[in-house]
This record gives C-alpha cells, structure tokens and sequence, in this order.
C-alpha cells in the first residue's frame, strides 16, 4: 500500500528560515536591549550559544532539549510576568513564526562560531564549486564489464575504494518501467514492455540506447520534464493576496508552462533556455515574439498586496536559488552569514529589478500573424467589449482631464521628488495621485535630453542655487528669450519673464497654469469642434502636447491608468468590477488569444543603495547593478545595457560559471536516482553538502556546459550508463559500508510523485486525453482527463489532494520534494471517488481487452495493463478465489492493483 509521496520540505528546516523571518524580527524589537552593546538582566539574543545561556533573573531563552517549551515563547504571547516587546505586543503572525521556528528545533546558524579560522571569503576560495569545472581524467576501474561510459568509472572506483560491488542488472520489466517513469512520467504499454524483454535479452546496450531515444522524442517527455521546472519556477496560475481591486489570477501562465513543454521536447540549449527566461523581451528579432512566454519565470510569483520589495526578493531568490544555487536574499538586511554575498550584491540585483515594469496590457503571442482580439464569434465579443468600453469612456476621461485640470499641483509635487517605495492605494476624490507625480517625473527627465521647446527654462531654471534663484532667475529667462535659435515657446518665455519667480514653486505655478489654461481652451474649442485634432497656433499646440501627446505623461491606457490608481476610489472599484467581468468572460471562454506575463526594462534606470538593515527608508552606499560578486570579476562587471537583465542573464549562462553547468546536472541527476550528487539542490554554498562524486560532477558539469548544453544529450548519459541499470535490492553487507548508498551500489527505490500517480491511473484505466499544451483545467472537475501538469494551481488553495500528498508550495522556489507519510493519503486511495472510478475503469478494459473472457483471461489482462506483467501461480489463485467468492468483484481487484507497491513505486 502507499503511504507517501513526494512532498515539500519546509522553509523552517534550512538556516535560511532563521535568517530571513526570525533574525530580523530579533534585530527589530530585541537587540536594541539584548545585542552586543546593551544586555538588560544580563540577557543576549544575538547569538544561539548566549541566548541557550540566558539572562541572570530570568534564565534561559529556550532549551536545546525542548524549545518548543521556551521561556522566549511565553514573555512575547504576553502570558508571563514579563512581556517583551514591552510597549507593544508582536503582531499575530510575528508570534506564528517564532511558533513555528521553535517547534521546528530552533535552528540558529549561529557566526559567531565561525569567528575562528579563515574568512568567508578565503573559505570560498578553496570550495569545491568556487572554481569552473575542469574535465577530469577518467578513473581505471577492474570492473571492465561494468563500464558502459564514463559515468560507469567514476561510481565504480569510488565502490572499489570501499571495498564494493555493484548489484546485479535490474530486470528488463524494472528498467523499462523506470525509464519511462523518469522521461515521460507515464507507465510502459505491454507491448513496449515486451518488445524491450526481447531486445534486451539479446543486446542490452543497444535496447537501451533505443528506449531512451524513443522516449526524448515522445511529446510527452516535455510534459514531465516541465512540470519539474514548474517547481523551481514557483508557477501559480494565480497571483495570492494582491491589491484591493487587483485582478488576483495569472490567466496567462498556462503559455510559460507550454513554453517550457516546447522548450524540453525541443532540446533547447539550457544556456538559451536561461537567457530568455530573464531576458526574452530583449532578444527579439523579427515578428515572432512566442518566446516572450519564458519570462513567466520572473513574473509568476507572489505579488505580497503590492509590496515591490517583496516581489523583486522573489526574483532575486528564484533566480539565485534556482539557477546558481546561492542563497542571495540571506542578504537582504545583512551580510551573508556563511557565503561570500555582501548585502551590496542584493541591492546590485535588487536594481536590475527595479528597473523593470510590467505592462498592464499583456502583449499577444505570435510568430507573426496579425494580432487577432478573439477566436471565437466576434459579435458576441463586440458585445461584451463595448460594455466594458462604455464604462472606460466613463471614467478614464474625465480622469485624465481632472488631471490636466490639476497640472499646477503636480508640477509642485515633482519638485519634493519621487517616492521611492510607493504601494499605490485607491485615492479619494481630489487627493494627490502619488503614481502621476512619478509619470511627471519620468516624462521630465525626457526632456532634459534635447533643447526642448517647453521644457528647456524648466531645466535650466532648476539648477539654479535657491539662495540667488530670484536674481540669476531674471537673467536666465533674458538670456533665453535673446537666443532665438533655441526656438523657445514664446508663451512659456513671455510668461516667465512677467512673473515674479522667488524659487522654483514659482516656476511650477507658471507652468502649471499655463497648461491648465491650454486645457481649457482646447476643451472649448473641441466642445464646438469634435473634428479639431491641432491649435492652429504652434505655440499653444506645443503646450497641449504636452497634455496631450504621444508621448505625454496622459499617454496611458485605461488598464494603466487602473492600476495606478489615478480614478477616484469609487470610479476605480466601479471599472475594475467592469475589467474584473470582462477577463473572467473572456477566459471562461477559451477563445482569447495566447498572451505572455511579462516585464520590460523601464525608461528609467533604478540606481540603487543598500537599504540598511533592510529597511527600505535608511538608505545607505549606493551600488551598481551587477551579478553577484562571488561568480568572480569577470561575470560581475556593472551592467551597462538597460536594467543588466540580459547581461546578467549571460553572466549566469557562461561556460567560466562556476555554478551554472553543476547546479543544473545535479537537479537532473537528482530526478534520475532519487538523489543528488549534492543533496542540497539549491544551495552550493559554504554550507552546502558536500558532493558524493565530486569528479563526476565537474567531468558531466563540464561537457555539459562545453559541449551544446543538451540536457537530452545528459539524459542519454545517465540512462545508458550500468549504474542506471542496476537491481534496487537491498545487500546487507553493502548496506553495513554504505546505509545511505551514497556510494550508488544500487538503484534507490522511490515513490513516484503524485503527478505521476495520477496520470498512471488515466493511462491504465484508458481515459487520459493525451493533448499537449493549452490552459489549465481544475483537477477536481469531474470531466479533467488530462494530465496533472495542466491542473490549475490557485496560489492561496491549492487543491486539497495536492496538499494531502505533499505538492510544494508554488508561494515559494522548491528545492525538492520531501517525503510524507500520514494515514489520510491512504485513505484518500481506498476512499476516494476518484480512485473508485480508476479502479472501476481499469477492470471494464480489462474485461474488454480479454475479450470478455473467462476469469483466468481477466485477471491476466488486469496484471499487465496495471504492473506490465502476468499474476504468477499464487497471485492468480488468490485472485481466482477472492472472485469464486464475490459477485462481479473485478473493480476491487483493479482497485487492490492500483494501490500496490508494485504500481506506486519506482523500483
């Protein structure tokens, strides 16, 4: 019976928990009175050894025996003599951590004990994935027969070295049903499980070679393979908690899943296949623009109700942890604890983000057709369009011409300059739109460029120094209007010269009234005149483009303009309730065209500073965008191309990345045999585990990295290697050397993943609907066939069998599947509707395909489309006499069948 499956590991069981939810918390509202310089009753709480120890009254903060049971616990629940913080009680969820930190085992990487020895950085220096791989020489083994390829060498002069074999050649049943489980997640056809027996018997490498290249060319390679990229890209078809009134699903993440379908089934280069997850939008080159849909990698994470910092940390960890297996957003608030990742690296990528945007309005995918607005019956989307439209021309406007009309206040609010960390909220009518004084800002910084005709006195006056702006003022503005070659809007020079300019308020008022008296004008005469699209003076038509030109800070879409926030509150709730309909419409559906979740570099360019402490309104030195500076010199230059996405993007997918090429074939490798080379998948840091095969690492890290970055072509290495091919039994006496078979002296036998499980059971009862691509479905509607990988995952509830058997948490980069073993998953297997109509499925086809025969012919029947083989003598006995006694009890056969170890696990 399965008990498990995969599941994920939680966040509190790495150092990275502490370091990210418990430490800050501890800086925030402890140390100031129980850090380095202060210990009020003698209590420190900024390192484990002095907190374990405890103050002089109260004792210690927690026990290493029981933390759950902490003195610590108890003084922040307010439930003591004492509380802390003592002026105000730590939120809800603040407690919730320290809960959940303490009930984990309190799991404080304390550095003090890492105070002796070498430095951080002379340590990495010396670590194993510091340096580029090299090729390895290929070891001498005596295992002559055993030796396949290079692979084969390498694993067995370790077992020689401890004094090992390797087990005996699984059977061609196991192999075959591990092979197709590893590449395509689905069970082997009895006949393809026959055709193999044959060959194998009489050419094992030959069959294997066929086998593994079959199954990287099946469609359905992709589908698995995708899926497990999913879970370092943190997918979610919808966004968690977001913003009031913000669109909450992803409707188009269902693109990056497909992009990366096509992405594996093609083979792309993993250098490529990295370059336009990051960069996609700057590496266009003609009309086809599908590959926009890899930056779903970037942009299918939590969006934290708007919180920018928060968002940007989740790219900066899915990035590091997922493509270089560094721990980067350790270094938020601080210095890495363990690695060499200065708080300056953060902020270095925390800028390349921030200079970024993403467009309201998502671009159309296509390889170079004209767009088309629906597939479906055009009417009836010209019906719905023209609802929403209504309300559009409704608000959005009378918005902007509200904004026109406020232009003085604007220009006034440029002046006090941008707010840096704005989370835009619904506005009251007539307050200050924070998002529109940056669109000011931005459009201004446009015009320094050039002698802009409007703008040019703006500029110019704007340097001046505010202790001698009303003398040298006066003289400016003489000077520009005598220099008749600038050609100045006279408007603007007349108007400056006559005013009475004390400082730069001044000059806002000038202009602000200015361009609100063009907007009255130009609202009068189109009142008369609907046709008129110019002034036929150039001066005044040179004031309203700058209200309403192309390129004009008015330039906005109305989905732009709604998630700015610029329309009153009630205006916003009303139209986004209309944008709200019109999307949900229009995806129920099905007939919208694919689109892509995307971002784009921003006009302007984030320069960044280290927030101190993290704490986004202390800001300290200020860094340059660059990739971080343990990949060394060379790939960490400052970027000079836009927001650096693409330079970092090539940074990372250099052959002289020390990172890259190992962290990538251990993940594959980790998927082969149930276990990495370096157990810890998304950490090659100091602290990371130690490699098993460090030779085999480097040697596959290196041709792979150097000879096409084919993870195909890596595929074929592992599967075709003896080790691959090995018995799961178990060798007390290898056992006794190795217990953790760390030195692979036989295949690990693992459950499959619920995904597998789930698509095994169509497959075998002969419902899957074998379609690729397309949007994602419910995996609880009663009708989904189709496999798992296209069930929609919603961010905030996930599916309840998902979390019954361990999916990972899409909130979040996974780094691996722990297992989980509770009873309600088997439950769920004797119990659940679901399995209840599999079985009954798999024990009508079995009748079918014996040609509803006799009960021997049944029970054959059922045994190979379940475990790919005939019952033997005892197990057809057993089936015989359990259907003597029962009426019409072939369903509870199949069902038996379906839950055994032989259909669950990998052996």
């Amino acid at each position: 019976m399965l008990l498990a499956f995969g599941g994920n590991a939680t966040a509190q069981d790495n150092p990275d928990f502490f370091e990210k939810k418990i430490r800050p918390l501890l800086v925030k509202h402890c140390l100031a009175c129980h850090g380095s310089k202060k210990q009020e009753s003698g209590l420190r709480l900024d390192t484990r050894k002095s907190a374990i120890k405890g103050g002089e009254v109260y004792g210690p903060a927690f026990s290493e025996k029981s933390p759950s049971d902490s003195k610590l616990l108890a003084v922040i629940r307010h439930e003591d003599d004492i509380t802390m913080p003592p002026n105000k009680k730590l939120s809800a969820s603040d407690i919730a951590l320290f809960e959940q930190w303490l009930q984990q085992g309190a799991i404080w990487p304390d550095p003090v004990e890492q105070a002796s020895g070498p430095s951080i950085a002379e340590r990495w220096k010396t670590h194993w994935a510091a340096s580029p791989p090299n090729k390895p020489r290929v070891p001498a083994t005596s295992q002559k027969e055993e030796i396949h390829n290079p692979i084969d060498a390498f694993v067995m002069a370790r077992l020689e070295a401890a004094g090992l074999t390797p087990s005996e050649p699984a059977s061609p049943l196991a192999i075959i049903k591990r092979t197709y489980y590893t590449l395509i997640g689905l069970p082997p056809p009895i006949e393809q499980i026959r055709k193999f027996e044959n060959e194998y018997v009489s050419d094992p490498k030959q069959a294997m070679v066929t086998l593994v290249d079959s199954l990287l060319a099946s469609e359905h390679y992709g589908e698995r393979w995708a899926r497990h990229w999913m879970d370092i890209a943190r997918y979610a078809d919808t966004k968690g908690y977001v913003r009031l009134n913000e669109q909450t699903n992803f409707y188009h993440a269902w693109t990056y899943r497909d992009y990366l379908i096509n992405a594996f089934n093609n083979d792309k280069p993993y250098d490529e296949f990295i370059r336009e997850q990051l960069a996609a939008d700057l590496m266009l080159d003609g009309p086809d623009n599908r590959s926009l849909a890899a930056l779903g990698f970037l942009t299918l994470g939590r969006r934290f109700t708007g919180n920018q910092h928060d968002i940007i940390d989740d790219r900066i960890d899915v990035v590091t942890r997922g493509l270089l297996g560094i721990t980067v957003t350790c270094a938020r608030c601080h210095d890495h604890k363990f690695d060499p990742i200065p708080t300056s690296d953060y902020y270095a990528l925390y800028g390349m983000f921030a200079s970024t945007s993403e467009p309201s309005d998502l671009p159309q995918l296509t390889s170079g057709d004209k767009p088309k607005p629906f597939l479906g019956d055009l009417a009836e989307y010209d019906q719905k369009r023209s609802e929403l439209d209504k309300q559009i021309v409704e608000y959005i406007p009378a918005t902007l011409d509200m904004l026109r009309g406020d232009t003085t206040r604007y220009l006034q609010a440029v002046l006090r300059g941008r707010k840096e960390f704005l989370v835009p909220l619904p506005a009251a009518k007539g307050e200050l739109r924070q998002t529109f004084v940056e669109r000011w800002i931005e459009y201004l910084e446009g015009t320094q460029s050039n002698d802009h005709a409007v703008f040019l006195p703006w500029h110019l006056l704007r340097e001046l120094p505010s202790d001698q702006f009303e003398q040298r003022s006066k003289q400016t503005v003489r000077q520009l209007s005598a220099k008749r070659r600038l050609k100045l809007n006279p408007i603007v020079l007349d108007t400056l010269s006559k005013s009475s300019l004390t400082s730069m308020n001044d000059v806002a008022i000038v202009y602000g009234k200015l361009l609100e008296d063009i907007h009255s004008q130009w609202q009068a005469l189109v009142q008369d005149n609907v046709a008129l699209t110019a002034f036929e003076s150039e001066p005044k038509e040179s004031l309203r483009q700058v209200l309403y030109g192309d390129d004009s800070p008015f330039a906005i879409t109305p989905r732009e303009a709604l998630d700015a926030y610029l329309l009153d509150a009630d205006w916003n709730m009303k139209l986004s309730k209309a944008y709200l309909d019109f999307d949900a419409w229009l995806a129920s559906t099905g007939n919208e065209p694919a689109k892509a979740h995307v971002l784009y570099d921003s006009d302007r360019l984030h320069e960044p500073h280290v927030f101190i402490r993290g704490n986004p309104e202390r800001t300290g030195e200020r860094v340059a965008r660059a990739a971080p500076s343990l990949l060394g010199k060379s790939l960490s230059e400052p970027f000079t191309q836009g927001s650096g996405r693409l330079e970092l993007a090539e940074a990372i997918a250099h052959p002289d990345n020390p990172l890259t090429a190992r962290v990538l074939v251990n993940r594959i490798w980790t998927h082969h045999f149930g276990q990495g080379l370096v157990d810890t998948t998304s950490n090659f840091g100091l602290r990371a585990s130690a490699p098993s095969h460090p030779e085999l690492l480097d040697y596959l890290a290196f041709r792979f990295s150097h000879e096409g970055w084919s993870i195909k072509t890596l595929h074929r290495w592992l599967l075709t290697s003896s080790v691959w091919q090995q018995s799961s039994n178990d060798r007390p006496d290898a056992r006794q050397v190795d217990p953790e078979n760390r030195l692979l002296w036989r295949t690990n036998r693992r459950r499959v993943d619920f995904e597998t499980y789930r698509d095994s059971l169509l497959v075998t009862s002969g419902l899957l609907n074998r379609s690729i691509g397309g949007r994602s479905i419910p995996l609880d509607q009663s009708d989904n066939v189709r496999r798992t990988v296209y069930g929609f995952i919603n961010r905030t509830s996930l599916p309840p069998v998902l979390l019954l058997f361990g999916f990972p948490t899409p909130d979040a980069h996974s780094d691996g599947r722990a297992k989980t073993t509770v009873p309600q998953q088997s439950l769920y297997m004797m119990n659940s509707k679901f399995l209840l109509d599999q079985a009954k499925a798999v024990s009508d086809r079995a009748t079918r395909i014996s040609g509803e025969g006799n009960s021997e012919d049944i029970a054959h029947a059922l045994f190979q489309i379940t475990l790919g083989r005939n019952p033997t003598e005892t197990e057809l006995a057993q089936v015989l006499e359990f259907i003597d006694s029962e009426d019409s009890a072939w369903h509870y056969v199949a069902h038996t069948l379906i839950q055994s170890n032989e259909f669950c696990f990998i052996d």
